[in-house]
């Protein structure tokens, strides 16, 4: 099966080049910031807690460019705390069964949905069972003040999409339309903030956004049998007309123009506007959950 690009690289390089742009005392700041964290226990989920104290307690008065740096590196490590923790939590039968019986009154659930409250996280559930996820207004809500625009205008955005879902199953979670309202969001972002820390997130956003409006998935196919389903005609027009000054707007009006030429059959005809405008399939991807 093919697989999406990951943000964890992208997570990597980016904090890799802003931390190598400081001048000598942020660099050492940056690098004990490191230190600590590499030091705390990413199997326990009050380190989360831990590092954020620490993060505004050498960061408030730092320049943007460092407090972006260590926030950046702060969020790699509440990834990993989510990631490392998974295993504690999916090994804790005890605990899964009681969830699994909405036994939201035993003391091991309310002490669990306390720590996680009080650590940027919750528990979330797919088809597959439940999960640790963030909670969408964590990031957003702790450090929109202490970082640049672009990063605090970024995490604004994604609160929403976290908060919204984007797939399960190949399935999309929110409706064409709101999907359309996702790639404008991030080129318009990705238009104002150019220089934006996060700008390779941005764009990786815009294009699984995108891809996924134009190609559809699996389980939220936008044609049957090659042939557009009729709702999406009207997607399509009304995404053309609000967006006519967008390059995405100008993109999405040469495939549908294409396809309308072709009584609305998805033909070979697409195969270079595909390769042109670098459309990537959405079938048999593995995609974000959010």
């Amino acid at each position: 099966m093919n697989k999406f690009p990951s943000l964890n690289i992208l997570l990597i390089i980016i904090s890799l080049l802003l931390g190598c742009n400081s001048n000598n005392p942020q660099k050492t700041a940056l690098l004990n910031f490191r230190e600590y964290l590499d030091q705390l226990p990413k199997s326990e989920l009050f380190s989360i807690s831990k590092a954020s104290k620490e993060y505004r307690k050498n960061f408030t008065a730092a320049a943007p460019e460092m407090k972006d740096s260590a926030f950046l590196d702060f969020r790699s490590f509440y990834y990993d705390v989510i990631n490392s923790y998974y295993e504690i939590f999916y090994n804790n039968k005890g605990l899964l069964n009681e969830l699994n019986a909405n036994n939201n009154n035993d003391p091991r659930v309310k002490e669990l949905k306390s720590t996680l409250d009080q650590n940027g996280l919750r528990i979330s559930k797919t088809e597959g069972g439940y999960y640790i996820d963030e909670s969408p207004v964590f990031l957003y809500s702790q450090f929109k003040n202490y970082v640049s625009r672009p990063v605090s205008e970024y995490l604004l955005i994604r609160r929403k999409e976290l908060e919204e879902g984007f797939s399960e199953d190949s399935k999309l979670l929110i409706s064409y339309n709101s999907l359309g309202d996702r790639i404008t969001t991030w080129e318009k972002y990705l238009n104002d903030y150019p220089t934006s820390p996060l700008s390779a997130e941005a764009k990786f956003s815009y294009h699984l956004y995108l891809n996924s409006f134009i190609t559809g998935l699996d389980n939220s196919p936008v044609a049957v049998d090659n042939i557009l389903l009729p709702e999406m005609k009207k997607v399509y027009s009304d995404f053309i007309r609000k967006n006519n000054n967008l390059e995405s707007g100008k993109i999405v009006e040469k495939f549908y123009s294409i396809v309308s030429n072709n009584n609305f059959h998805l033909t070979s005809d697409l195969d270079d506007f595909y390769k042109d405008n670098q459309i990537e399939s959405m079938k048999e991807m593995e995609l974000p959950t959010r």
